[in-house]
């Protein structure tokens, strides 16, 4: 009766309508996070990704979560939430299963907004990490989480390697001796007492050379007071200790420590963390040295005052050698005019027996007075002309 056409579409019906009607299971919105409100803690952890260049899950939580007992899920969903919003970026590491996250152009365009910078004041965004320097890079952030959590950064003062580079390559920072990585330090920061801290992390120790180049240039980096080495082991510490000891002038503190030390220390909430404490003994030595002799200390350095805990003078090292010098020079004179006077009282007195044995001195105060002839032992005298002249 119906074509073949209809029969196939008559069958179709029939067997939609016996079809068991299933509810259909609930999906994971796709969109999740889009619409993402932002709080304050959100700006704080994308501005630290931003300055550090990239940080994973267990870093951020340290530093921004921890603290206030919050877990560590809660943390990696905050960030898969600021991923899904276009905040973040994920990558594969060489970390395991930790996801590390560099930040994006939307990320900066907020913080920047937010903390009112100029695009100067934040690096550029890394689009991927770098693995040869993944775990020296993820070293230094962990130092820096823990310092941040138990307060010890002064807000808004750290500076990365990261940012001083990419300020560096805009011709916004001063340029320090040749663009390496041993121009820079891998951080500075201003502490609670105000002691700004130039901030080393060593994985290796590297050869002799250039071992003694970083700290001439961690010296020479004026923005900082203090120098502060994290050393992974104690073996790497032995080596940078050892070479140390041959340099001959001290312009500003070296503090050393072992990663292990610095955790102990965070986990004590740095209640006992001194940096005199952790300072090599030849540069204590060094301090003592200086104030014994000159009572002085260098110009600029008002970290050795907090450090030592004494009130002391600061001089340039240039001004001090001046006066050192000054000081010998005072000395050679009054040696000298002692020798000028034993040889004119020698020379009178000779003399004077001699005319007296004569029976002519009467006769010479009576004449008025005579011209005395050079004496000719003040010639052997340096630096000395004749008074007689």
């Amino acid at each position: 009766m119906f074509g073949s056409a209809e029969n196939e579409y008559l069958r179709e019906l029939c067997m939609d309508e016996l079809k068991i009607v299933k509810r259909p299971s609930r999906v994971k919105s796709k969109g999740n996070g889009k619409n993402l409100r932002l709080v304050e803690r959100d700006y704080e952890i994308l501005k630290f990704i931003l300055e550090m260049g990239a940080a994973s899950s267990d870093v951020i939580w340290i530093g921004f979560f921890k603290e206030e007992g919050i877990g560590k899920k809660y943390a990696q969903n905050r960030l898969s939430r600021l991923r899904a919003s276009d905040y973040l970026m994920s990558h594969y590491t060489p970390d395991g299963a930790a996801r590390w996250y560099t930040a994006t152009k939307k990320a900066k365009s907020f913080v920047a907004s937010y903390y009112e910078l100029e695009d100067c004041d934040l690096p550029e965004m890394r689009k991927s990490i770098s693995q040869g320097n993944f775990f020296h890079d993820k070293g230094m952030c962990l130092i820096r989480s823990m310092l941040q959590a138990k307060g010890e950064i002064l807000e808004g003062s750290f500076k990365s390697d990261y940012l001083l580079k990419s300020q560096m390559n805009e011709g916004r920072a001063k340029k320090i001796d040749s663009f390496t990585n041993f121009g820079i330090p891998d951080g500075v920061y201003e502490n609670r007492e105000g002691i700004k801290i130039a901030l080393e992390f060593e994985r290796n120790a590297k050869s002799h050379k250039n071992i003694l180049k970083k700290f001439s240039n961690a010296q020479d980096f004026e923005g900082s007071d203090c120098i502060l080495f994290v050393f992974s082991s104690e073996n790497v510490r032995s080596v940078y200790l050892n070479q140390l000891k041959k340099l001959n002038i001290y312009r500003k503190p070296f503090v050393f420590m072992t990663y292990d030390e610095f955790v102990s220390e965070y986990e004590n909430d740095f209640k006992d963390f001194s940096l005199k404490k952790c300072m090599p003994e030849i540069v204590i030595k060094s301090i003592n040295d200086a104030l014994n002799e000159d009572g002085c200390l260098l110009k600029g350095q008002e970290c050795w005052q907090k450090l030592i805990k004494k009130e002391v003078n600061f001089m340039s090292r240039d001004e001090i050698n001046y006066l050192k010098e000054k000081k010998l020079r005072e000395e050679e004179e009054v040696k000298r005019k002692v020798e000028q006077e034993k040889v004119r009282y020698r020379y009178f007195r000779d003399e004077y027996i001699a005319w007296n044995e004569k029976g002519v001195f009467g006769k010479v105060l009576e004449s008025g007075p005579r011209k005395i002839k050079p004496i000719p032992e003040l010639d052997k005298i340096d630096g000395v002309v004749g008074w007689w002249q």
